[in-house]
Order: structure tokens, then sequence, then C-alpha cells
């Protein structure tokens, strides 16, 4: 299972790059400036493909035909995923082998959507929307890694909020990725749009506990 649009294809593999990006943005000490400048380009290429019109014309069409579905089918669907979830797992994986996701991390997820409650489903409507969090998101992470740094708090606290923050992106950049590789594979994307709505809701946790030290 290969992806066939060389811009889905570079998409993800930015993607990657930011996700590499902000891992060593929150492992990094003395080259901390460095880091960030590096994040923020990653950050910048990916918006800038985000923007590029034949790529919203494809990320519009899987997230508003499938944000509906969801809505109206829910139920069929989480039985569906849940009967099948082994199955669905494996051709998941192999679509989004390009972000290099581990397939454990990918079965806990899409266990997750079968959990998924209906108005969550409501959370991305239309590419812009996936842009908007995507953005949020980054400048989140930046600006509480930089706070992080000037806190008074124990090292082993600082380094559970540290890794808290760090999935938060990772989470956000793997729900992104997760629409715009199914964009090639029809007969998976309603259950990839519920990967993503999981796994941006986990990124909403994972930030409150980078923020307030709590584990996840």
């Amino acid at each position: 299972m290969a992806i066939i649009n060389p811009n889905i294809r570079k998409l993800l593999e930015n993607l990657r790059k930011l996700k590499t990006a902000h891992q060593r943005l929150s492992q990094s000490s003395g080259n901390r400036r460095i880091a960030e400048q590096k994040a923020e380009r990653a950050f910048q290429v990916v918006m800038e493909q985000l923007k590029d019109p034949q790529l919203v014309e494809l990320l519009d069409e899987i997230i508003t035909g499938n944000a509906q579905k969801l809505q109206s089918q829910m139920d069929d669907i989480q039985k569906k995923l849940s009967k099948n979830h082994s199955e669905i797992v494996g051709k998941e994986a192999r679509a989004m082998q390009e972000m290099k996701m581990k397939r454990d991390e990918l079965a806990k997820r899409l266990h997750e959507a079968e959990l998924l409650k209906k108005e969550q489903a409501e959370l991305i409507k239309e590419n812009q929307s996936l842009r908007e969090l995507l953005e949020k998101n980054h400048r989140k992470a930046v600006v509480m890694y930089d706070a992080l740094r000037s806190e008074k708090i124990d090292r082993t606290s600082k380094k559970q909020r540290k890794r808290n923050i760090e999935k938060g992106i990772v989470s956000t950049i793997f729900g992104v990725g997760a629409i715009a590789a199914n964009t090639q594979f029809p007969s998976l994307a309603v259950f990839s749009y519920m990967f993503a709505l999981t796994a941006l809701h986990k990124a909403s946790r994972d930030f409150v506990s980078g923020d307030e030290g709590n584990p996840d």
C-alpha cells in the first residue's frame, strides 16, 4: 500500500520532519534557540503545503465527507472498527508508514476511536480547521517549552511535563497525517478521520498535563 499522490507523500515527509524538530526542541538545552528556529522552519514548510489548492481540495473533500458520514453512521462505523480492529490497524499502519508511527500506538488510538462520542466528531470540518489546529498547537508547544525552562520545579516533574508537551504536538501531527494519508485510501478514510479526532483530543489532554504537571 503506497502513497500515489506525490504532494501527499511530500506532506507526510514534511510532517515527519516537523515531528522530529519538535522532539529535538523538547530535548534541547544549550542550543534551544537553534532548535526553535528549526521547528519553526519545519512548521512553515507544512503550513505552506496545506495552502496548496490541490491539497486543499483533496483534504476538504475527505474531511467534509467523513465528518458527515460519521455523524450519521457513527454506531455502525464503530461496530465495524471493533469487529475488524486488527485488520484495520494493519492497513492504517501501511497507509501511514511515511509517518513512522508505531503499530501499538496506532492500535491504541484506533481503540479510543471506538469510544469516540458523537459531539467530538465535529472537531474538524474542513482543511482550514486542520491548519488552525496545527498552528495553535505548534505555537502552544513552543511557548510552553519556553515557560517550563524558567520554572523552579524538580527535575523529575519538569521532565514529565516536557514529555507531555512533546506528546501533545506529536499527537497533533499524527492527526493531520492520518487525514492526509488516507485521501489515497477511501476504504480507510472514515477510520482515519476517527483516528485523527482521537489524536487531537489526546493532544489537548497532553497539553493540559504539560501545563499542570499531571501524568498522562
